[in-house]
């Protein structure tokens, strides 16, 4: 598992603990990471520790996050993210691996560049040169590619609530007793437990030789949003800071919801629903 120490990695662990598979986890240093109750050994990048390993499968969710070009520079945050993609791109070459799966982003879709707000987005780019990549292999024929595109995800694993309107707005209703709606515009996003967004992709292509899934949901604009959460909250305050919001331009940020639906389906799964979703993330705030 590279990446192992983040919000998918934590969130894999937690799964792959109840299941007590044979791990090796792989971040940025060592150390040990607590999660559920049961440790787990981060270890740096060792090539030789790895090929030593043998792995079958490789869940890939090493990738820096797009609020770090800010920190880094996009020349910084450009090397360490080629760097991350070339240590996945490798693991190929071991005989053992079967399938990698990669955690991708919805910032590399065209309808995102699209938009306009992803017209000149590095993380974008990048997410979308590491798919290119990945499907060459895939076409080689020995090695099962999954790649899992991430739009908009909720999990009780999340370690930065404040980033994400979701978690925040939770937060907020826990720890201020009031849901602020600062966006001046309409928000529109489709969301899915992280989970189940792993659970489904992950299942869906182990038998297939390139496997590429959306995540999907339910359609929620972020007033209608606040509300669901509200009520599982104990009804605290929701105030909206544009009252006009409805006139500007709405962010759209989803994929369509059909590929998600239809995997779910041929597999017999039932995601947790909106209401389920904010039940999960309330509990792990608490």
């Amino acid at each position: 598992m590279l990446g192992g120490s983040g919000w998918f990695g934590r969130t894999a662990l937690n799964m792959i603990g109840v299941q007590d598979a044979d791990v090796l986890v792989v971040g940025s240093y060592a150390r040990n990471i607590e999660v559920n109750g049961k440790a787990f050994y981060v270890r740096p990048w060792d090539a030789t520790d790895i090929k030593r390993f043998q792995p079958d499968l490789v869940l890939d969710f090493a990738f820096l996050t797009r609020d770090l070009i800010r920190t880094l520079g996009e020349q910084e945050f450009a090397r360490q993210n080629l760097v991350l993609s070339e240590r996945l791109l490798s693991l190929n070459e071991l005989g053992s691996v079967r399938t990698l799966f990669s955690v991708s982003s919805g910032a590399a879709t065209l309808q995102a560049f699209e938009s306009g707000a992803n017209s000149t987005d590095l993380y974008g780019e990048q997410k979308l040169a590491n798919e290119g990549a990945l499907r060459e292999i895939a076409l080689s024929g020995a090695t099962n590619v999954i790649i899992a595109r991430a739009w908009s995800v909720t999990g009780g694993h999340v370690l930065k609530p404040r980033n994400y309107a979701f978690s925040d707005f939770i937060l907020s209703g826990l720890e201020d007793g009031q849901i602020v709606i600062r966006a001046p515009h309409p928000v529109t996003r489709r969301y899915c437990a992280v989970e189940d967004f792993l659970a489904v992709a992950l299942a869906s292509g182990l038998d297939k030789q390139i496997t590429d899934l959306d995540s999907g949901g339910p359609l929620v604009e972020l007033e209608e949003l606040a509300r669901v959460i509200a009520e599982k909250l104990g009804n605290p305050s929701v105030k909206v800071s544009f009252p006009d919001r409805s006139e500007v331009l709405p962010d759209n940020y989803h994929s369509s919801g059909t590929d998600w639906e239809s995997a779910a389906s041929n597999l017999g799964f039932e995601p947790l629903s909106l209401s389920g979703q904010v039940v999960n993330v309330r509990d792990s705030l608490r």
